[in-house]
């Protein structure tokens, strides 16, 4: 299906624009379009990308297609979808999973990113649900920030979680980051004193 849009992609741009290929400028945006078209197809759905990361062996096509998924429309109706994979054996598909949630700017999942907040064995998959949660600025999430930066055992996830609570600036916000100020972990104490 790629070369045939590849194909496509080409000679719409030979018929439409032959002339552009008089100077290196135009030819380097040509190449660049087609490079484009050929990379990320056009005519991949949201069920094709579903079906494709559902059977997907392989993680780092999971991880590719969970990406294909934060350039589409998602709505509270995929949450569904995408949370199997919030629990995947590879942290880097664990971690996109989040990412793909907590770009959907939904109060829905909330509740998703603070279990992987708590619960997530990897501290980078944690620290990115820290960031998400803060993205989200949802009251919701103030304890569970203020739980991880006050109780996990790897520091950077402390300081995401500080960052997040900053990020969320509720007075609520503020008086849990607050907390944070005996914090042994430098950043921590100076974004809980600021």
């Amino acid at each position: 299906m790629k070369a045939g849009i590849l194909k496509t992609g080409i000679f719409f741009f030979t018929r439409a624009g032959a002339h552009a290929f008089e100077t290196l400028q135009n030819r380097i945006v040509i190449s660049a379009i087609v490079i484009f078209c050929s990379v990320f197809s056009f005519a991949t759905t949201k069920s094709d990308v579903y079906s494709h990361l559902k059977t997907a062996p392989d993680a780092t096509e999971r991880v590719a297609d969970l990406a294909k998924l934060m350039s589409m429309h998602l709505s509270a109706s995929d949450v569904d979808q995408i949370k199997p994979f919030l629990t995947d054996a590879d942290a880097r598909v664990r971690s996109q999973a989040v990412a793909v949630l907590g770009s959907m700017k939904s109060k829905a999942v909330v509740d998703e990113l603070l279990t992987v907040l708590s619960d997530d064995k990897d501290p980078g998959v944690r620290m990115s649900a820290a960031f998400w949660l803060g993205s989200s600025k949802s009251s919701r999430a103030i304890s569970g920030l203020e739980e991880a930066m006050q109780k996990d055992n790897d520091a950077n996830v402390r300081a995401q979680a500080a960052q997040a609570l900053k990020t969320i600036g509720s007075s609520a916000a503020k008086s849990a980051l607050r907390k944070g100020r005996t914090d042994k972990d430098k950043r921590v104490k100076k974004l809980a004193n600021e």
